[in-house]
């Protein structure tokens, strides 16, 4: 019986999905675009994921740049792209292995042509 609750609620789940990326292809996703500080909204979703990080016997190597990266973009949206990123590290790496969702402190920008 648990099965088929679990089952429904992930056919739920990705019906809601197929609706969403629906409206964001057609573009009818409202967007609230507002100054947002990724950093912040990474150390959440990371927060977040700690425990299941530690049953998945991964290890998350974050190094967030020092100051503050402002982007514009919506909070909410962008969120769950990065709890997308987070849950699919959990599912698809390898136990024991450690995962760098976050680019090297040392990178550098490229320079724009």
């Amino acid at each position: 019986m648990l099965c088929w609750i679990v089952r429904a609620a992930a056919w739920k789940k990705l019906t809601e999905d197929l609706v969403e990326a629906s409206k964001a292809s057609s573009g009818a996703l409202p967007v609230d675009l507002q100054p947002t500080d990724v950093s912040v909204l990474f150390d959440q979703i990371v927060g977040e994921y700690q425990e299941r990080l530690a049953d998945c016997r991964l290890t998350l190597v974050a190094r967030p740049p020092e100051q503050a990266l402002s982007v514009c973009a919506d909070g909410k949206l962008l969120s769950r792209v990065m709890d997308n990123l987070m849950s699919n590290i959990c599912k698809y790496a390898l136990e024991d292995t450690v995962s760098t969702p976050w680019p090297p402190a040392t990178r550098k920008p490229s320079p724009s042509a």
